[in-house]
């Protein structure tokens, strides 16, 4: 096929250019295979990270072939695709259009959360620093977000490094805080059950102290108004009743960064028939 054999050339502005041509046969896993067998990790990787910022039509076409590959269940042993993830997390820190970094997520999301290592080698390379600083810039329930979140919550969760987390990265958490309480207050669809579960776990690990600390020293009460607001929506919610263990762990998580400072902060609210509740139920 002509992508192939543009692929084997020794000319770099050929495999380039083969390269794009493979990116419109995505959905054929056979000849994404044969792709990535032919020009390897080591040149994708040098195309990504020699892509110009201003060609963005060019480095989504490199992006959206990384992301078409990782979907391939052939692929899915390969350590090649992981040593990807470097480079797409630095396409993040640099910023790009909006369809670029939807297909930096999606990558990122299934290498490591599929692939051997993946989510320990986004660990490695500053995935939490890199995913919660770009997270401000993401679209309030975007499927970017949604990713990032999971991506997050499976860091902290899923690999022994919960304690490293908590003092390696004290500044990223709160400002993950104040991201993720936003979305528990204004989504109501299954994101909102995904930030419900990162924030308990978030705010009742024994290793919390020092954020609890940071997040009592923010002059901008916002978070915690917000995550009132998602608490209530979750109980009132006869249909979230699983979710009612993860609102009560965070509810208790709360109050016990918040202490006597709840109640004059419940005063200062407008929303009389979310104070009557919470007052009724956890300052009693």
């Amino acid at each position: 096929m002509e992508a192939i054999n543009m692929l084997r050339s020794k000319s770099e502005e050929k495999r380039t250019l083969g390269l794009i041509k493979a990116s419109k046969l995505c959905n054929d896993h056979a000849m994404l295979t044969r792709v990535f067998d032919t020009v390897g990790a080591r040149f994708l990787d040098r195309l990504v990270n020699s892509g110009s910022d201003d060609d963005q039509v060019v480095l989504y076409e490199d992006v959206d072939v990384l992301r078409a590959i990782s979907c391939v269940p052939e692929s899915e042993s390969s350590q090649e695709i992981v040593s990807m993830i470097p480079c797409l997390l630095d396409i993040l820190k640099r910023g790009a259009c909006s369809a670029i970094t939807d297909a930096c997520y999606q990558f990122l999301f299934l290498v490591s959360t599929t692939l051997h290592n993946g989510l320990a080698t986004l660990y490695e390379y500053n995935g939490v620093s890199v995913l919660v600083s770009c997270m401000a810039s993401l679209p309030d329930g975007s499927c970017s977000l949604n990713l990032a979140i999971r991506l997050v919550k499976s860091m902290l969760c899923d690999l022994p490094v919960e304690e490293r987390i908590y003092k390696e990265f004290p500044s990223e958490l709160s400002q993950l805080v104040i991201i993720t309480a936003r979305q528990f207050a204004l989504l109501h669809n299954g994101l909102k059950f995904e930030v419900l579960k990162l924030l308990s776990t978030l705010l009742s690990s024994e290793y919390a102290s020092p954020l609890h600390d940071a997040l009592r020293l923010m002059s901008n009460e916002d978070w915690s108004t917000n995550i009132r607001f998602g608490i209530e929506a979750v109980l009132r919610n006869r249909d979230a009743s699983t979710e009612n263990f993860h609102a009560l762990v965070l509810a208790e998580s709360l109050m016990s960064i918040l202490g006597e400072n709840t109640g004059e902060m419940l005063g200062r609210s407008n929303t009389s028939d979310m104070d009557t509740w919470w007052l009724h139920d956890f300052s009693s």
